[in-house]
C-alpha cells in the first residue's frame, strides 16, 4: 500500500478503495432502497453515489488503486462486479495489492478475474510488516 500511495502521488486524477469497499458499494448501490451508499472520499468526505456514479469514478481514474485484493472469498455478484471493474480498467493504469501468493490470490477472485491480473506487470515487494509493531519505523 505505500508503494501504491507513492506511485499514486505522482499521478493526477487516481484513486484508492479496498476492493472490498468498493464492491460492497457497488453492491449496496445495486440493491439498497434508495440505489445509494455513501462512501468516503479520499479526503475523508462522506458523499451519496449511485451505481453508475460508481462506475463512472472507477473509468474516469486516470489510476486506480485496488487495495488488498483477495482478502476474502467472493459472492458470484461480487466477483461478477469485480470482473467488470477489471473489463473497465483494462488497458489503463490500475495497481493491485494483496498479500495473498498467486495460488490463493487465484482462489479467492476466480479464474477470470485472475487472468486479468496477470495480463498486467506484477511486481513483488516484500520485507517487515509496518502494520506489526516493531516492524515499520
Amino acid at each position: 500500500s505505500c508503494l501504491a500511495a507513492m506511485v499514486a502521488s505522482q499521478v493526477p486524477y487516481w484513486r484508492f478503495i479496498s476492493a472490498a469497499g468498493l464492491l460492497g458499494s457497488l453492491m449496496t448501490a445495486r440493491t439498497a432502497e434508495t440505489k445509494t451508499v455513501a462512501m468516503r472520499t479520499m479526503t475523508g468526505k462522506i458523499v451519496e453515489r449511485t451505481e453508475s456514479e460508481i462506475w463512472r469514478w472507477i473509468e474516469g481514474a486516470s489510476m486506480l488503486v485496488l487495495d488488498d485484493v483477495g482478502l476474502r472469498a467472493e459472492t458470484e455478484a461480487r466477483a461478477e462486479a469485480f470482473l467488470e471493474v477489471m473489463n473497465k480498467r483494462f488497458h489503463k493504469p490500475t495497481i493491485i495489492t494483496t498479500n495473498c501468493d498467486s495460488a490463493t490470490l487465484r482462489e479467492m477472485v476466480g479464474e477470470r478475474v485472475f487472468s486479468r491480473i496477470l495480463a498486467g506487470q506484477q511486481f513483488r515487494v516484500s520485507g517487515a510488516n509496518r502494520r506489526i509493531a516493531g516492524g515499520g519505523r
